[in-house]
Order: C-alpha cells, then structure tokens, then sequence
C-alpha cells in the first residue's frame, strides 16, 4: 500500500503492482485452495443435505399447519413476541 494510515472515508491508493494483484474473487490463492477440495462427491453430498434440509422444514411447516387451532393463536403470538427477551432476561 502506498501510503501512511488510512482513515475511514479516505480513499486508498494502490501500487501498479498492488492493483494488479487479486486480493478477492474466484483467482484468491484462498479461494483456489478450496475449489480444489471440493469433489463431485462433496458437491453431491452439500446438494442432497440442502434438499433434504428444506424438505424437512416443509414436513413440519404442513404438520404445524394441519395441526394448528385458532383457539391457541393468542398464545403463539404471545410465545413469538417475548421469545426474543426471554434469553436476555437472566442476565
């Protein structure tokens, strides 16, 4: 970096070296590295726990769904506005 301290706001300014270099993206050292761990195995693998995540949730949404009372609506809503506090309320 060409430059002394950079400051929010300041803009920096970047060597024809440093410019040219990518620091982020698809060409990062980082990023190749891990493209190269990644197996058609893998992949498959991340696909079917991806399709198998959301079909569980879809499961449970209809069962929730199907099982659902109107008489209890009051208390879920209840439940869905104090869920957040109540883990901040002990401390």
């Amino acid at each position: 970096m060409a430059g002394a301290e950079n400051w929010p706001g300041q803009q920096l300014e970047l060597d024809e070296d440093e410019a040219s270099c990518c620091r982020w993206g698809a060409q990062h050292a980082g990023a190749r590295e891990l493209a190269a761990l990644y197996s058609p195995g893998k992949r498959l693998q991340e696909w079917c726990s991806v399709i198998l995540c959301f079909s569980l949730i879809a499961h449970n949404l209809v069962h929730l769904l199907l099982l659902a009372r109107w008489e209890d609506t009051p208390l879920v809503i209840l439940g869905v506005g104090f869920h957040p506090t109540l883990p901040g309320a002990p401390h």
